[in-house]
């Protein structure tokens, strides 16, 4: 456990944990997640107290597209349900985008082809 600015780190990078993702209207901390620790932040609030924030989201490694948390929304460390960090998911999903993409690009091509034989 590291300790910056008098602040004791509880979790490390790659810990795989469960957290509270939001509030409800209440203010009280709702939608319970899991995932993984990509990014340790130091900040300071607006009383001017330095806080510790996470960033945590669903494959290892990728900071965009976390969920930026504070340390008190983790509720702990749990077993990560893949060994290989959610990486196969992650590839698969993309893998998935590429070719959606590639299908709205022909549909765009062959719109722009009818538009060249216009002219």
């Amino acid at each position: 456990m590291k300790i910056i600015y008098e602040i004791k780190q509880k979790y490390d990078l790659k810990n795989y944990v469960r957290f509270y993702a939001s509030r409800n209207g209440q203010g009280e901390r709702c939608n319970e997640k899991c995932g993984y620790i990509n990014e340790v932040t130091y900040s300071v609030a607006l009383n001017g107290e330095i806080q510790l924030t996470y960033a945590i989201g669903d494959v290892l490694g990728l900071v965009s597209g976390s969920t930026i948390v504070p340390e008190e929304a983790i509720l702990g460390k749990t077993k990560e349900p893949v060994k290989n960090y959610n990486y196969k998911k992650f590839l698969e999903n993309r893998i998935k985008n590429n070719e959606k993409q590639v299908k709205e690009l022909l549909k765009e091509n062959k719109r722009i082809e009818k538009q060249l034989e216009e002219f």
